[in-house]
Parts: structure tokens; C-alpha cells; sequence
């Protein structure tokens, strides 16, 4: 898996990351490793402001590893170009949750994702 920011977010990194496993609000578009078919949009990607984000809680299996692992690094208002192996992003999803357009993702040997991490919930640090 590998990360590269398009747009820089806001806040220092990382304590202003969502480290830990937390509520993240995100756009993402998932394309196949020809880059020219669309395997599933969600949230607007493309600037379509009125697209509610889809709302993931990481660490909970509800989104495939790659997206997963790179939520975690990115600030708000981050955008950021994601390209997976299929290990990482359709194996690592339960059959139940796999979107329908991934099924020829495995053949396809690799994904990209362009994911846009909108805000996440902070949790709250009983330490201090």
C-alpha cells in the first residue's frame, strides 16, 4: 500500500490524525488497476459538495485494509492517491461487505483509491 498527497490537510501531523480507532468522515473513489474503470464511488469525490461523506469506523473491518491503514495517517481535508495490491483492499473484505462492482478486482491486480478524509472524531484522552 502506498500513500501520496494530492491536497494537504489541516493540522500537524500526527496529532492531528485519527491514530486510533475512530469515526472518520471520507470520500473515495476506487478504480481499477487500468485506471479506466470505476469499481465504486462514495461521497462525491469529484467535488460534488451536496455528497453526504461515508461515514467508517476504522479498525472494524467496515472498509477494506487500505483505506483502513491510510485514514489513519491523513489530516482533515486531506487528499490523498492510495494504490493497493488486492490483498489489501478486495481480499481483505468480508464477502458480505465487498461492493458488487469488486468482483473483477482480483483479476485486475491492483486498485487506486483517491480518498478525501472530511473530519473524524476526535477521542477523548482520559490521561490528561
Amino acid at each position: 500500500v502506498t500513500k501520496r498527497r494530492e491536497v494537504d490537510g489541516v493540522g500537524h501531523f500526527p496529532g492531528d490524525c485519527p491514530l486510533e480507532d475512530s469515526v472518520v468522515r471520507v470520500r473515495y473513489k476506487a478504480v481499477a488497476g487500468d485506471g479506466c474503470t470505476i469499481l465504486e464511488q462514495r461521497g462525491g469525490v469529484d467535488g460534488d459538495a451536496a455528497d453526504t461523506p461515508f461515514e467508517i469506523r476504522t479498525g472494524m473491518g467496515e472498509c477494506c485494509e487500505a483505506i483502513d491503514m491510510s485514514v489513519r495517517l491523513m489530516l482533515p481535508g486531506e487528499t490523498s492517491v492510495v494504490t493497493s495490491t488486492a490483498k489489501y483492499a478486495y481480499d481483505s473484505l468480508a464477502e458480505d461487505v465487498r461492493p458488487a462492482g469488486w468482483q473483477g478486482l482480483r483479476d485486475a491486480g491492483r486498485v487506486t483509491f483517491t480518498v478525501q478524509m472530511v473530519d473524524f472524531e476526535k477521542n477523548v484522552n482520559w490521561h490528561n
